[in-house]
């Protein structure tokens, strides 16, 4: 699907993994995050949400 479509910007949720939580993102995250063809930004599940207030 990711490599049929031209995206601009993936954004998604993650879940940390590994000995240290947080430190480390899924498998899955981790293998869009270097596959994808476009900048992936990836969400902490512990983050708290802030309105954006200005973009550049």
């Amino acid at each position: 699907m990711l490599r049929n479509e031209k995206y601009h910007l993936i954004v998604m949720g993650t879940r940390g993994e590994g000995t240290q939580k947080g430190l480390f993102f899924s498998g899955i995250a981790n293998h869009l995050i270097k596959t994808a063809g476009c900048p992936v930004l990836a969400v902490p599940e512990d983050t708290n949400y802030q309105p954006i207030e200005r973009i550049l």
